[in-house]
């Protein structure tokens, strides 16, 4: 209970509410033109855009995930190779600035100063983007690929419903595996200051429990408890985005928080 005080004392203190404005700020200019490369990555890899937003739909609110699908089909009508080319350095730049503010809100959390300089703290924002990126991208791909896979089996071979599940839970967990490493590699490199590996899994943990209880609870409480379309209208959807990655970037500052309170409660205990 120490802890838990301390973590929601020092995210008050340090402004943490803000961060997930930031960060859902940031976050938002950002999607949609990533989703803009990822769809001429979809066509040119001859993947059907229904597949991988049925994988996404069981978890994520119906709402984000018609946005983004109509979104794509958007795009899917506009590949012009400029355009897309314009779009991801735009997401970049936009990514970037996201990993920058929660480079502020770690150095914060560890109540220490950004030392180094503009083009080194940019830089470092852009290779951990762009690092990041590679690696949801691959990680997407994946989990299409064994669900198309699990399908074929199901279709063409005698294996069991249990078997195509039990695969599919796994690809799942290698998902959560993947955001792991990237979010606990964002605690680890961006603090101007040298933790070790090990302080940052408590963090990391607890924002993937976190933002799994978060995304499935937040998806459950606006398919039944509310119905944005009726005060938002056809903003509706755009609100529930919002607020899902402002939630999201409030995780984000709690996970940072809660691995320099351990750290400081480590050292005090040594």
């Amino acid at each position: 209970m120490d802890t838990v005080k301390n973590v929601v004392k020092q995210f008050n203190r340090h402004g943490g509410v803000v961060v997930g404005a930031q960060l859902s700020y940031f976050f938002m200019l950002s999607l949609f033109p990533f989703l803009m490369f990822l769809n001429a990555l979809i066509g040119a890899m001859n993947i059907q855009d229904d597949v991988i937003f049925s994988l996404f739909s069981p978890i994520f609110p119906e709402q984000i995930v018609q946005l983004v699908a109509g979104y794509n089909q958007y795009a899917a009508g506009t590949r012009n190779t400029g355009l897309l080319s314009a779009g991801l350095l735009f997401a970049l730049f936009s990514a970037s600035r996201a990993v920058r503010s929660l480079t502020r809100a770690i150095n914060q959390a560890y109540e220490i100063k950004e030392e180094r300089g503009f083009f080194h703290a940019m830089t470092l924002s852009i290779v951990f983007t762009i690092c990041a990126g590679v690696i949801l991208l691959v990680t997407i791909f994946l989990i299409t690929a064994g669900s198309e896979l699990a399908d074929y089996l199901a279709a063409h071979f005698e294996v069991s419903a249990t078997l195509v599940s039990g695969a599919r839970i796994i690809s799942w967990g290698i998902c959560a595996g993947v955001l792991f490493l990237v979010v606990s590699g964002m605690y680890f490199i961006t603090p101007n200051k040298k933790v070790s590996y090990r302080s940052v899994i408590p963090g990391s943990v607890f924002f993937i429990i976190g933002w799994i209880a978060l995304t499935v609870g937040f998806s459950i409480y606006v398919g039944y408890f509310s119905d944005y379309s009726v005060v938002y209208g056809s903003l509706g959807a755009i609100v529930i985005l919002m607020l899902w990655l402002y939630f999201t970037g409030i995780a984000l500052a709690l996970g940072a928080e809660l691995n320099s309170v351990l750290e400081e409660k480590s050292l005090k205990q040594k």
